[in-house]
């Protein structure tokens, strides 16, 4: 009897073995595609415009099918793609189909990236796979590669775009559109007919394991970073929303800091420094950065204490320029409400000169750097009539004259330098205010600083415009050019693009008489939230004869979370929902 409940036993366990194995094998395809699924719909990533993007969302939001199109900066292949790729995207965008660039490269930084999307014309959104996280949830293995998901996120393909460009061949024409028949039978509901194919792009580099240095101390690798370019925003009273003036405050926000230097969000720095070098350049080093990083990671260790290791930064640059001559103030409080979208105000002020006032500097003063952005400044005369500066009574015609931005540095110039404010001129500010979740007042201020020296350069500004475009609507990359001839010999001190929420992009070059041409200034990833003067760290020297050129392209799609209204054709205007194409130059002569 014992025996045979024994055998029973054995019996039911091989049994219950058997179903468990056969229920393993019978669920294999599925289960895997199911888990696979689950996985892809919690893959969160954002684009370079700063667009948040949850995979199931999109899925949700009945878009019928995503690709991935993996890319790079340098792969000859891929680049080649591109306006293929284009095609594909204005071909299949109304049918519910969303079209994502993947750059999983580690040395493709953002300023990289977005100099590619600008100069190749990517029409598409394009994302950075930080931490490739989109490239190993779809096992992507090669720049160029597409994959391919349907509407319950299942990979339906992967692999070539088509086989028209290969790394060894090209052919005149592709003999089979592997990714578009993809496409067509996914939305068909068909089984696509070639699930998988080997694409012929340059081989995607997996992150290596990143070792992190265990000895980084705050007082000794840190704080000095900090220090140089975090405290002009990052401290008390400043424009930041906390304080990075010592080390408890910065290992509290340890994981914020975290993120947005990662995603290179922060320093907020947008030219390219390597077209050209710039006296007031914030951003970060790569090696400063991992080394950042590194240290966070590490447990952010604080180190041997020093005397300058909790300072607060620097006081705002009054201190060193001494007693104002002017002092220009609003004439009542602004009230900026509780809520809603940040905006921009204009307040004008005058200074009551009777004759032409040489300034040698200007320091424009937020009174709520709570709820102030940045301001910027501009003259106009009272004649109405337009100057050699571009100042005018009409608002195309203003002249740029200084700004306040987070982190940056008052107007103040060298000995024997200074701007003209013409008699009975104005000053405008224009004001950007950023509402915090409760009613606040603002008092800002001007403060001007006379030269009391002798005036040897007189510091012009020369915009380069243009005033007669049209942005149609729903475009995505529309370019404006403008160009302004140089009629003597000049020195470049400084340059500031202005565009307003469609702005994407700017280009300043000069050309030489002899045809050569100089870039002086790259955003590829313009940002209206962020006005810069760009200080050249030497003086340019450009010979009568040259011309400025400049180009900027404009986002009117949807696709640009800024975008006030992408059904509507815009033109130049002064509201933030109209647009500008200026390239401010500050420059002296030399003749």
């Amino acid at each position: 009897m014992l025996k045979r409940r024994g055998l029973t036993v054995v019996y039911l366990r091989l049994c219950f073995a058997s179903l468990v194995l056969l229920t393993s094998c019978t669920r294999t395809p599925q289960s895997a595609q199911s888990e696979n699924s689950a996985r892809l719909s919690k893959l969160a990533f954002k684009d370079l415009l700063g667009k948040r993007y949850l995979l199931s969302d999109i899925a949700n939001q009945k878009s019928s099918a995503t690709v991935f199109v993996f890319l790079g900066t340098q792969c000859p292949v891929g680049n080649k793609y591109i306006p293929r790729l284009n095609e594909l995207y204005e071909q299949f965008k109304n049918k519910g189909v969303r079209f994502f660039g993947v750059y999983p490269n580690e040395k493709d930084e953002l300023m990289n990236i977005a100099e590619h999307v600008r100069d190749y014309h990517i029409h598409f959104p394009v994302v950075k796979d930080w931490d490739q996280q989109i490239s190993t949830a779809v096992d992507a293995e090669r720049l160029s590669q597409a994959v391919l998901l349907d509407s319950r996120l299942a990979i339906r393909y992967s692999g070539q775009i088509d086989d028209q460009y290969g790394i060894e061949a090209t052919r005149s024409h592709p003999s089979r559109d592997d990714l578009s028949l993809g496409i067509q039978q996914t939305l068909a509901g068909d089984a696509v007919e070639r699930p998988r194919t080997s694409a012929s792009g340059c081989l995607l580099t997996k992150l290596a394991r990143r070792e992190i240095a265990s000895d980084l101390t705050y007082v000794r690798d840190v704080a000095p970073m900090i220090h140089k370019n975090c405290l002009g925003c990052h401290t008390g009273g400043g424009i930041a929303p906390f304080s990075l003036a010592g080390y408890d405050e910065i290992k509290a926000w340890s994981a914020m800091i975290r993120e947005v230097v990662r995603e290179q969000r922060m320093p907020p720095w947008h030219a390219n420094s390597s077209v050209t070098k710039y006296a007031n350049d914030r951003s970060l080093s790569e090696e400063d950065r991992t080394r950042l990083l590194n240290w966070i990671d590490s447990g952010a260790k604080r180190g041997e204490a020093a005397a300058n290791a909790g300072a607060e930064a620097k006081g705002h640059a009054s201190q060193s320029l001494g007693r104002p001559d002017r002092i220009l103030v609003t004439a009542k409080p602004v009230q900026v409400p509780a809520s809603g979208a940040s905006y921009f105000e204009e307040l004008v002020f005058d200074p009551h000169f009777d004759k032409d006032t040489w300034i040698r500097a200007v320091e424009i003063k937020p009174g709520n750097t709570s709820v102030v952005h940045h301001i910027t400044a501009y003259v106009i005369r009272a004649d109405h009539a337009v100057g050699e500066d571009g100042v005018g009574s009409d608002r195309a015609d203003w002249g740029y004259f200084a700004a306040f931005t987070p982190g940056g540095s008052p107007m103040n110039y060298p000995e024997g330098y200074a701007k003209l404010i013409p008699a009975h001129g104005k000053i405008i500010l224009n004001i950007h205010y950023t509402p915090r979740g409760k009613p606040e007042t603002d008092e800002s201020s001007v403060n001007l600083y006379f030269a009391h020296s002798k005036v040897l350069h007189r510091v012009h500004t020369m915009p380069v415009r243009n005033i007669t475009f049209s942005i149609p609507p729903h475009a995505k990359d529309v370019p404006v050019h403008a160009e302004r001839a140089v009629a003597s010999d000049l020195k470049v001190l400084s340059v500031m693009p202005h565009a307003h929420y469609r702005g994407r992009s700017f280009n300043l070059a000069v050309r030489y008489p002899s045809g050569e041409r100089k870039k002086l200034l790259s955003v590829p990833r313009y940002d209206f939230n962020w006005q810069y003067e760009y200080k050249l760290a030497s003086p340019l020297a450009v010979p009568r004869g040259s011309t400025f050129e400049c180009d900027a392209t404009f986002d009117n799609s949807e696709d640009n979370p800024a975008n006030p209204d992408p059904a509507k054709t815009v033109s130049f205007g002064v509201d933030s929902t109209d647009e500008m194409m200026f390239c401010y130059v500050d420059f002296i002569t030399t003749q």
